[in-house]
């Protein structure tokens, strides 16, 4: 055995806190002078595998020094592996790395800014479910045959202004993912490292200054048939979901099923509020708020500005960041380039899809989406068509028998 100085490279990866401490020093012990390519490659495992901070010293024990592990760690030869750092964790330590975070990643189309996305989870969180749904766009299958993840293509519906299938392709995504939370990410997201700060709420994300919402009185009577008492404070306001936020498991079950997201009067929240009120971000508080669930905004993500290196909001090293039109040479993820031998990882958007332009606000109700698609998969199944009030304004071209959107009515036949 020999003992060397830690090297620049193994001071990056060395943050598990299960690493020993010998003085004030950082040492490793290996079994040649410095460690091997595969050592290294292992050790980077490892600290992935650790999802934690950087410590401010440890100490490596080499995977092949069985005469070191035996020493520093005598509680391995006692019982099941403990140490995810050496060895393949099983029973319920390992039920639990992997069941406490699950990602779903809601996309489109941007090929190399979903598979870049897909890899940096894979670095930073290796054990993690991950579940890909496409919003009627690109197909994405191969990407998670080759990463491990699971997909979804649903039929377009520009769910991102449509909560009825929003809610449920989000519902459906939990089921798949089995954790304890469920993290949403868009493609314009960027992953920054481990989880250092774990959710305290049932939900959270971007922390948005000074935003407050209506009917609060209605949302709070709806929340106290479930949770006496309960109050929808501005603290839970001001927690922006979009992507980067946070769900417990057990408040999407029951928040965004079918039955309990109707109990929402959308018309009504649609006609006394403006159209935003469809916006996934809005959509989601309204439903979370109505049945009693806590938010808060969470420091794990944080919002990216004019400035490109400090945040608007949110700590500097949150795991997560979100990005602004207004970024300084726009969003990163959308600067990347597709690689040659990655493009075979995205398929083309199915051309049955495609023959319906998508891109509408407020043009959903259940009975055209089975017309168009066939079923109901991927959407609430409870019937839902906006009221007049809401045709008036936002699209009177509908009542006047005159049909152009297909996703609202039959279109018209020219004469």
């Amino acid at each position: 055995m020999r003992w060397g100085a830690i090297s620049l490279l193994a001071r990056k990866i060395c943050p598990c806190k299960h690493a020993r401490l010998l003085g004030e020093s950082w040492v490793f012990l290996t079994d040649f002078q410095w460690p091997s390519l595969k050592e290294i490659q292992l050790l980077s495992h490892a600290h992935s595998l650790c999802g934690l901070r950087l410590s401010p010293r440890c100490v490596f024990i080499s995977w092949g020094a069985k005469q070191a592990k035996d020493r520093h760690y005598p509680e391995r030869a006692q019982g099941p592996c403990q140490l995810p750092t050496l060895c393949k964790v099983e029973g319920n330590l390992q039920r639990e790395m992997d069941s406490k975070y699950g990602f779903y990643l809601h996309v489109y189309a941007d090929p190399a800014a979903v598979i870049f996305q897909v890899r940096q989870l894979r670095k930073f969180f290796p054990r993690s479910p991950i579940h890909v749904m496409s919003d009627g766009g690109m197909d994405f299958s191969p990407l998670c045959k080759q990463q491990g993840c699971t997909f979804e293509l649903c039929p377009p519906a520009n769910d991102r202004w449509h909560p009825w299938p929003f809610l449920k392709r989000l519902l459906l995504a939990t089921l798949s993912l089995k954790t304890d939370f469920v993290i949403m990410l868009e493609p314009d997201n960027t992953i920054h490292g481990p989880i250092k700060r774990e959710p305290k709420h049932d939900a959270g994300g971007i922390f948005v200054e000074d935003r407050a919402f209506g009917l609060v009185e209605y949302v709070e009577k709806l929340a106290q048939e479930r949770v006496p008492g309960f109050k929808w404070t501005r603290t839970a306001m001001s927690a922006g979901l979009a992507g980067g936020a946070y769900f417990r498991r057990e408040a999407i079950l029951d928040a965004f099923s079918d039955e309990n997201m109707m109990k929402l009067d959308w018309n009504m929240l649609g006609e006394k509020a403006t159209k935003e009120i469809y916006s996934s971000d809005f959509a989601m508080q309204y439903a979370l708020a109505a049945r009693g669930w806590r938010i808060a905004p969470w420091e794990e993500t944080a919002q990216m500005d004019k400035d490109k290196d400090v945040p608007l909001t949110g700590p500097k090293d949150a795991a997560f960041r979100h990005y602004c039109s207004c970024y300084p040479g726009g969003k990163p993820t959308y600067n990347i380039r597709l690689k040659k031998e990655d493009a075979k990882l995205a398929l083309d958007q199915p051309a049955e899809f495609s023959k319906v332009n998508s891109v509408c606000q407020l043009c959903y109700n259940l009975s055209r989406y089975v017309a168009l698609w066939g079923s109901a998969r991927c959407t609430n199944e409870i019937p839902f068509s906006y009221s007049k009030r809401l045709l008036q304004r936002y699209h009177p071209e509908v009542l006047q028998g005159a049909c152009e959107l297909p996703w609202l009515c039959t279109p018209t036949k020219p004469d």
